[in-house]
């Protein structure tokens, strides 16, 4: 294979990177909705923690950014509707990832 002209990027390799990069994406993506639905299905925060190896801080920032409610922090009578929240939620996630 011969170098390539500095300052060009062929098309094919900005392809192949861009792809990488979507799948990258979603993979983490996909990381989150299953680390976060332990939460939603009952997980305590260090108990996670302790089996996965991500911080309390960062398992609490994935809840945020997903928009869920953890087990614990839920009323009795929120359970049946926020878990029908959360499990519509990752299915459109699932659906937009291709998953």
């Amino acid at each position: 294979m011969s170098p390539q002209a500095r300052g060009v990027v062929p098309p094919e390799r900005v392809e192949a990177i861009m792809a990488a990069k979507q799948v990258a994406e979603d993979a983490e993506l996909l990381l989150k909705q299953v680390t976060v639905d332990a939460l939603v299905k009952g997980a305590s925060f260090p108990e996670l923690s302790k089996a996965t190896g991500f911080s309390t801080s960062t398992l609490q920032r994935w809840v945020r950014e997903l928009g869920a409610v953890p087990a614990g922090r839920r009323r009795e009578g929120d359970w049946k509707h926020s878990n029908d929240v959360w499990v519509q939620r990752i299915q459109a996630m699932r659906d937009q990832a291709g998953n």
